[in-house]
């Protein structure tokens, strides 16, 4: 067998074993897992369409395939890792699952209990609102009773009420007419003094014109005589101040004139006395 039929027999297998690893991957629900899946289909794309190149083109791709056989070992030990992964994911999901309904069982019993509970409240709570309504309605009933007799006797009160307000009526319309016509008399009387009134007003408006009149003319008359006045005052106190002054030097000469007479008399009277005393003395 040459180097071709050899390149070519690798290469097929190269290929079904690509085509093996990609439908195990498939298996394999992840991200990684599908990204690896893509990768393959790629490569194996890429191989089926090198498959018939030249031999020099072969030889140069040999080292690309030693590559692409590293890598794809290194992806069936990823593949492999992701397998182990996704059952550690299984069992954790399949824990998480019983928990769940364990949980979900547990929480319906509670349920069960409390629709129970709430059932025989909600008839306790119905038997003794119906009982309360029975003593409602029949005290309801009373209190109707009772409300109809009171407005029987509010209505025999409301007649005998209208009888009398018949009556006061008929007093009051009469009282009515009577104040009417008085008002109206007093209206008229009230008229007349009005017009007297205004009469009397416009002759006292034409008096009190004039003596507005006469009373600027005399307030004229009296600061005519109120200048007049205040001159001769000043007149008669300067005639009465020359009177005071000329009397009040006639005081002062008689006085002065008395004072030297008073004196000269009491001179001559001690000149006598001391004159008797010296006769008495020679004796």
């Amino acid at each position: 067998m040459d180097l071709n039929a050899k390149y070519e027999v690798a290469i097929q297998r190269m290929v079904n074993l690509l085509a093996e690893v990609t439908k195990k991957a498939k298996a394999v629900t992840c991200s990684p897992s599908k990204k690896l899946i893509e990768d393959l289909n790629v490569f194996q794309i890429f191989i089926e369409k090198e498959m018939r190149t030249t031999p020099m083109m072969q030889h140069a791709y040999e080292i690309q395939i030693f590559s692409s056989r590293e890598d794809l070992k290194r992806a069936v030990k990823d593949v492999q890792c992701f397998n182990v992964l996704l059952e550690e994911e299984r069992s954790k999901f399949d824990d998480f699952k019983r928990e769940t309904i364990f949980d979900i069982a547990k929480e319906e019993s509670i349920l069960q209990s409390f629709k129970k509970i709430a059932e025989k409240n909600i008839a306790e709570q119905i038997k003794k609102s119906e009982e309360e309504m029975l003593a409602t309605r029949k005290e309801h009933h009373a209190r109707i009773e009772l409300l109809q007799k009171e407005i029987n006797s509010f209505v025999g009160r409301i007649s005998l009420i209208n009888v009398k307000n018949t009556a006061r009526e008929e007093d009051l319309q009469k009282i009515h007419l009577e104040t009417q016509n008085k008002s109206i008399e007093l209206l008229a009387k009230y008229d007349r003094d009005i017009g007297a009134k205004c009469r009397l007003f416009e002759k006292l408006t034409l008096k009190n014109n004039i003596l507005e009149k006469e009373q600027k003319e005399l307030c004229i008359r009296l600061a005519n005589q109120n200048v007049l006045y205040v001159q001769l005052k000043e007149e008669q106190e300067e005639a009465i101040t020359k009177a005071f002054v000329e009397g009040l030097e006639k005081f002062k000469r008689n006085r002065a004139a008395k004072i030297i007479q008073r004196t000269w008399r009491s001179y001559r009277e001690r000149l006598l006395l001391k004159k008797k005393k010296k006769k008495t003395k020679k004796k």
